[in-house]
């Protein structure tokens, strides 16, 4: 929300219909035309929300009743909001005192009223963002005048001072000259953007027809005073308050660094892990596991030897030697038999 130091019990804010909260606010850091303030004291807030595409929007208003604001707020003196959005009027709010409740004034500006085509009762459409169509054609002066004040919502406080009630035999707003509000579509010519990255406008839903009720007699009249504050909010896209640099840009993917080529066949090269491909760490794995598998098939299955293998203790070395027999050859001599056959 947009708080000036110098105004603290008011704050404007725009919010997102598919959001809870108010739409994020960036600073604005771009000069700006001045204006005259009451007592020469510039009261302005200037920020860039995010718009998007097809969503409807509002822009809400709440008012402290503290004593910052008793100097313009008594009696039948008060606060007037004007809201315009894209250089185009949309309302007015008057806040006094007697309308505060609770401590607070708040009201919400979400559409845009006025009669039907016959004047027999009001429509209503609500403000949405669209994206910007660009056509071709030469761009008249209201072109550049329209192109120049796209894309920004602005609320300006004046003091304000009710005065007698008027006796009017009308409905309200009636009285306004009748203008098709664009639904859904927001058109304008190339050349009066000027190349500048503005993609949304804000255009209208479908006009609802609003309850016609009794005519209203009598209309509060309102005296406008001098400016108090701005309000202004510069509503772009994502990619726009990039370009705007704004909002800082998404960062390219640091490029993965280049790995050295390995060669296995080099003498004495031992290379690291990180320095491996993917597809060279899946192939030595495959490898290793048929290492594996091969060494395990051809591994024949060995009984396991201990020491009694070797040497048997329990031998009893008194057992008595065997006989062998002793023949006499024919030239006399005796001799062992070897051949074992006895």
């Amino acid at each position: 929300m947009a708080i000036i130091d110098t105004l603290p019990a008011v704050d404007v804010s725009v919010q997102l219909n598919n959001s809870f909260r108010c739409a994020d606010e960036y600073p604005d850091p771009n000069p700006y035309r001045r204006e005259r303030y009451l007592g020469g004291v510039e009261r302005v807030a200037r920020n860039y929300v995010e718009s998007q595409e097809g969503t409807e929007f509002c822009i809400h208003v709440n008012v402290k009743d503290e004593p910052s604001i008793d100097p313009w707020v008594y009696n039948e003196h008060g606060l007037l909001f004007f809201l315009y959005i894209d250089g185009i009027f949309m309302g007015k709010r008057f806040c006094q005192n007697k309308d505060f409740n609770r401590g607070d004034w708040q009201f919400t500006f979400s559409s845009r009223k006025q009669p039907n085509e016959d004047r027999s009762s009001l429509v209503e459409s609500r403000f949405k963002f669209q994206s910007i169509v660009t056509v071709d054609g030469e761009p008249t002066h209201g072109d550049f005048r329209r192109a120049r004040d796209l894309g920004i919502i602005e609320v300006k406080v004046k003091l304000g001072k009710a005065s007698a009630m008027t006796n009017r035999r009308r409905r309200k707003n009636l009285e306004r000259d009748f203008r098709e509000p664009a639904v859904d579509s927001f058109l304008i010519p190339e050349e009066a953007l000027k190349g500048r990255p503005i993609y949304h406008g804000t255009s209208f839903t479908a006009p609802e027809r609003l309850p016609g009720g009794p005519p209203r007699y009598n209309s509060l009249k309102t005296a406008t005073g001098a400016l108090l504050a701005t309000y202004t909010f510069k509503y772009r896209s994502k990619e726009a308050l990039k370009i705007e640099e704004i909002i800082p840009r998404t960062p390219s993917p640091e490029p993965m660094p280049q790995r050295r080529s390995v060669r296995f066949d080099e003498l004495n090269t031992v290379p690291r892990f990180e320095d491996l491909h993917q597809y060279e760490i899946e192939r030595l794995a495959r490898e290793r596991l048929r290492q594996l598998r091969d060494e395990k098939l051809q591994t024949p299955s060995l009984k396991k030897r201990t020491y009694d293998d070797y040497c048997d203790l329990t031998q009893n070395d008194e057992q008595p030697v065997r006989p062998y027999k002793i023949i006499k050859m024919r030239s006399g001599h005796e001799a062992i038999d070897l051949t074992g056959g006895y």
